[in-house]
């Protein structure tokens, strides 16, 4: 009964040296808990995992250095120069727009792992936690309910139809703490994660269209510099429908 206890804040807690006050007393379970402690330890250990093969799937491409070698050493005429020394510009040129295009492409590619990465922990934690710590419907006192307890400043998405809040609780996806706003979209659960994007890899996301993943539907996105991730068990339709404007177009 003991161990059932601190389930649900050792399925949440972002390290083993957390700070929050909140995990406390399960750390504190957990290091005289060898049970627990192994299910904490093997836990962090797969989220570890799951992050080196998102970065892993995304490597830094390798950087093109250019230089002429071994050039030849007897006396050209200037025709000779002229045509060796367009040859050379061309390749430059050449060269750098490959550069450039590898550049973009890489990054895009770095930012859909990252997206990837977070849309997975954001489910998992849905999945983990569904009962809010603070209770309210009123968005304003969740947010300084969460700024509160998370010591920053915390933002709803402000295109957020009214009436869908019904509490808070402090989270964390992967090693970093977050806040999770309780919602229900169209009778069904929901959870909104709002955090700084910088961790996690994602600024400038851009508003996508919500999809259907592993069972969940499930969209992630930064809007005026605040991160966001949001899990539901609505159809697609529904939690489009709990935005105004279609904001998540």
């Amino acid at each position: 009964m003991e161990c059932s206890r601190y389930r649900e804040p050792l399925d949440l807690v972002p390290s083993f040296d957390c700070c929050d006050p909140v995990f406390t007393p399960a750390l504190d379970h957990a290091n005289i808990c060898p049970p627990c402690r192994e299910r904490l330890a093997s836990r962090l250990k797969s989220e570890y995992s799951i992050k080196l093969t998102m970065e892993a799937s995304a490597p830094v491409p390798e950087s093109l250095n250019l230089f002429v070698k071994n050039m030849p050493s007897e006396k050209m005429s200037p025709g000779r120069w002229m045509v060796r020394y367009g040859v050379i510009a061309a390749s430059i040129l050449l060269m750098a727009t490959s550069t450039i295009s590898s550049y973009r492409y890489w990054q895009s590619y770095k930012m859909e792992a990252a997206v990837e990465q977070l849309r997975l922990f954001s489910v998992k934690n849905h999945e983990i936690r569904n009962t809010p710590e603070f209770l309210s419907d009123d968005e304003k006192q969740v947010a300084q309910w969460l700024s509160g307890r998370l010591n920053k400043v915390v933002q709803l998405p402000k295109n957020l139809k009214p009436g869908s809040v019904v509490g808070a609780s402090p989270s964390a996806l992967g090693e970093h703490p977050v806040g999770a706003v309780h919602l229900v979209i169209d009778g069904n659960r929901s959870t909104l994660y709002t955090f700084d994007p910088s961790p996690f890899g994602v600024n400038g996301a851009v508003k996508k269209e919500p999809s259907y993943e592993m069972g969940h539907t499930v969209a992630a996105w930064e809007e005026h510099g605040v991160g966001y991730s949001l899990v539901s068990d609505a159809p697609v339709e529904s939690m489009r429908a709990s935005f105004v404007s279609g904001a998540m177009r």
